[in-house]
C-alpha cells in the first residue's frame, strides 16, 4: 500500500543490496506526556522511548509468526539487542526542534470536558504553603505540543545487513503510525502519532493516505501483511479477533479527543447493571459476578451512593486497555483533518489463578472468577455512526 516506484528495485533493496538505513517521519498528533530523565519537570522524546515501543510492535506483529511468547522474545532480543547481545541497527532520533509546553495555565486548559475523562491520572497532586497555609494544588504534567515531527532512522549494522529483511523492522514502525503512541494514556488517545513516510536507502518506501478511504485501505493492507490465527493470543497482539473503526473527521486534535472522551464517558455511565453489583457488594447483599466493565482495563473505581469502590486484579494489580484510541491526521484537498481510530486487541485478559476483587474503604473485600467478555467493547465501538470498518477476516 502506497509504495512508490519499481516493485522489483523495492525487493532488491528488501533483499540487502546496498541496505544501510530506514528512515520513518512522524507527526506528534495530540499532547504527548513523556517525562525527560528527571521524569517530572519537562516532557522529553528519547530514543530508549521509541526503541521500546517499536519492540512492543514487533513482538504484537509477531505472534501470529511464533505463536509463543518465549520464541517471539528470542528473536527480538536477537534483532533488538539484549543484556547478553548486540542490536543489530543503531537508532537516530531527530528531535532538535520539538517544544514541549511549560505553562500550567495551557497544560490545564486541555482538560475540558471529555479530553479529562481520557487523561485521567495526567496530573500531580503535590502539597504547598499558600498564605501560612498548607494545601492542596494540581500540577498538570507538561507535554510535547502537537504538529510538530520528528524522525526515526534505523542504522542498519554492516554486519547484518545482508541477513535482516527490512520488513521486520518497517511492520512496527507502521504499527506505531496506524495503532499506536508514545507516553502516558497513550491507549486513550494521548501521544498520538502520525506516520508521514517511510525512505528506505532515500528511496521513498510508503507515504501516509490522503483520505478517510485510503486510510481504511491502509490498515487493510497491513493486517493482509501478518500472519494471523484465529486463537485468542496470551498477550496484547495482532489476531484474527481485531477490529478496527475510524470514525468522523475533526478540524483538530481537541474535537476528536473530545467526541471520543464524551462518548466513552456517557456509555460507561449509562451501564446501570454495573453500578447495580456494587451497590449489591455495598449492602452485603450475595454477588457473584463482577462489573463487565473490567474488559476496559484495571485497576478502575466506582463512586456509589458517596462510597468509593475499587476493582482490581488479585495477581497484578493492572491490566491495560484492550481497546486502543488514537487519532490520525490526514492531509487531503480540504486541508488537515483529524480522524479518531479505535482497535480491539482480544487476548487473554489475565494470568492463570488470578480473581478480580471488589474492595470498598472500611468494607470487607470479596474475591470473583474472571468472566470477561469483549463484546461490551465492540458495543461501545458500534455506538459511533458513519465509523469506516476494518477486520483481519475481510
Amino acid at each position: 500500500m502506497f509504495r512508490i516506484g519499481n516493485p522489483k528495485k523495492v525487493l532488491n533493496i528488501r533483499g540487502g543490496l546496498g541496505m544501510r538505513k530506514i528512515c520513518a517521519k512522524f507527526q506528534i498528533t495530540t499532547p504527548m506526556f513523556l517525562g525527560g530523565a528527571d521524569n517530572t519537570k519537562k516532557a522529553e522524546l528519547r530514543p530508549t522511548s521509541v526503541k521500546g515501543v517499536l519492540r512492543f510492535w514487533f513482538r504484537a506483529v509477531n505472534y501470529g509468526k511464533y505463536q509463543d511468547y518465549e520464541k517471539v522474545k528470542k528473536v527480538e532480543d536477537e534483532l533488538f539487542g539484549s543484556t547478553t547481545s548486540q542490536s543489530k541497527f543503531y537508532l537516530k532520533l531527530g528531535t532538535q526542534k520539538i517544544k514541549s509546553e511549560t505553562e500550567q495555565s495551557k497544560c490545564k486548559k486541555l482538560f475540558e470536558s471529555g479530553i479529562s475523562y481520557l487523561g485521567y491520572g495526567l496530573y500531580d497532586e503535590i502539597e504547598i504553603i499558600e498564605n501560612g497555609k498548607k494545601t492542596t494544588k494540581k500540577f498538570h504534567r507538561l507535554y510535547l505540543i502537537p504538529g510538530q515531527t520528528f524522525t526515526v532512522e534505523l542504522l542498519i549494522n554492516p554486519k547484518y545487513q545482508d541477513k535482516l529483511d527490512v520488513e521486520d523492522l518497517i511492520k512496527p514502525i507502521k504499527a506505531l503510525g496506524l495503532f499506536g503512541g508514545l507516553g502516558s494514556r497513550s491507549r486513550r488517545g494521548f501521544g498520538s502519532v502520525t506516520l508521514d513516510s517511510i525512505y528506505v536507502d532515500d528511496q521513498e518506501y510508503w507515504v501516509a493516505p490522503k483520505t478517510r478511504n485510503d486510510l481504511k485501505k491502509a490498515f487493510a493492507d497491513f493486517y493482509s501483511s501478518l500472519e494471523l490465527n484465529k486463537n485468542i493470543p496470551e498477550y496484547t497482539t495482532y489476531s484474527k479477533n481485531n477490529r478496527t473503526i475510524m470514525i468522523e473527521e475533526f478540524d483538530n486534535y481537541k474535537k476528536a479527543l473530545k467526541y471520543v472522551g464524551e462518548t466513552m464517558m456517557n456509555f460507561r455511565k449509562n451501564y446501570g447493571e454495573d453500578a447495580d453489583i456494587v451497590s449489591n457488594y455495598l449492602k452485603k447483599e450475595n454477588v457473584d459476578k463482577h462489573p463487565e466493565r473490567v474488559v476496559f482495563g484495571l485497576p478502575h473505581n466506582y463512586m456509589v451512593e458517596g462510597q468509593d469502590v475499587e476493582i482490581n486484579a488479585v495477581i497484578g494489580t493492572r491490566r491495560s486497555s484492550p481497546l486502543f484510541i488514537k487519532i490520525i491526521s490526514i492531509k487531503g484537498n480540504n486541508g488537515i483533518k483529524y480522524i479518531p481510530v479505535m482497535t480491539v486487541f482480544p487476548s487473554k485478559f489475565l494470568p492463570e489463578g488470578s480473581k478480580i476483587s471488589l474492595e470498598g474503604k472500611g468494607k470487607e473485600g470479596i474475591e470473583l472468577e474472571p468472566k470477561v467478555s469483549f463484546d461490551l467493547i465492540h458495543k461501545f465501538m458500534d455506538t459511533f455512526p458513519n465509523r469506516l470498518e476494518v477486520r483481519p477476516l475481510d
